[in-house]
């Protein structure tokens, strides 16, 4: 981005202040917000590949696995940082902020995984910034990571969510913290959720500020795509940016279950078994007709 641009967007960010304010005591922590907001839409997001799993996927080769590899190979030279329920949980103590509830509710075995999974990538993002990935997400174009974007997600293709399969942030992003903060409300609760916890809590702190945000587009894929691909199962779903096409949404049918999942390549098709001799059909016997 230009100097100019900066400069214009930091002018409009002090006039939108002083404008918005209900009374002056509020400008200090407004002026305080919009500063942080400034800093962060400067810095760049760090070259980190973020990944996690209630298992450590580095050490298998399974289809998740491997795509995870595939995933790596498509950014060389990034630092990967793979975290574990164990792992991650460890990371909390680095945060003065996580509350004590937030723990209990994280140790709960009831708590299904992949909410464990909604909490832990806020965590990986606001320590270490950097690019999140989930490990069914197959990566086709890598060309959406610029140097002008300091947060990125996913609109997804149901209405008031984020596809939070592909998260972006500086560290210690505002857009992350509030996400947090939401979720730790969620789990305390007082604040109630209609829908999928971490994509509602990621789509309401984003369009909190919009401006902050830059959103790619989960679709409907055409058929020119799905070749050789099951067409059910959010098999058929993919990220495009401004129409370039991302990646296929997941390589592995949606299920809440790592082990009732399959591949999202169709099987190959059968064939009938060949026939062993030709099939004769009889005509049936002509009727004498007496007139």
């Amino acid at each position: 981005m230009q100097t100019f641009d900066r400069l214009h967007f930091f002018i409009q960010c002090v006039y939108f202040t002083f404008y918005f304010v209900e009374s002056f005591d509020d400008i200090g922590e407004a002026i305080v917000q919009r500063f942080v907001h400034l800093i962060h839409w400067t810095m760049e997001v760090p070259t980190n590949l973020l990944f996690n799993h209630h298992r450590n996927l580095m050490e298998e080769n399974g289809t998740l696995a491997r795509n995870v590899k595939h995933t790596i190979d498509m950014f060389p030279r990034w630092a990967v940082i793979f975290d574990t329920d164990v792992t991650c949980k460890t990371k909390f103590k680095q945060l003065e902020f996580i509350q004590d509830s937030t723990y209990k509710w994280y140790e709960d075995v009831s708590v299904q995984g992949k909410f464990r999974s909604d909490f832990c990538r806020l965590i990986q993002l606001y320590i270490h910034g950097g690019l999140y990935f989930d490990n069914d997400f197959e990566v086709v174009d890598t060309s959406f990571v610029t140097r002008s974007h300091n947060f990125l997600s996913v609109k997804s293709i149901d209405p008031h969510t984020l596809f939070q399969a592909i998260l972006l942030a500086t560290p210690g992003h505002p857009i992350v913290k509030l996400s947090i903060d939401m979720f730790q409300s969620y789990i305390q609760g007082k604040l109630s959720i209609n829908g999928w916890i971490g994509p509602v809590i990621m789509y309401k702190a984003v369009f909190t500020n919009r401006s902050l945000a830059y959103l790619m587009t989960e679709r409907n894929l055409p058929l020119s795509y799905l070749l050789g691909r099951r067409r059910t199962d959010a098999c058929h779903y993919g990220v495009f940016d401004r129409g370039k096409f991302i990646g296929y949404s997941r390589m592995m049918t949606w299920n809440a279950c790592d082990d009732k999942k399959v591949s999202c390549s169709a099987p190959p098709t059968i064939a009938p078994p060949p026939i062993s001799s030709p099939l004769i059909f009889h005509a049936p016997p002509s009727v004498a007709v007496k007139v």
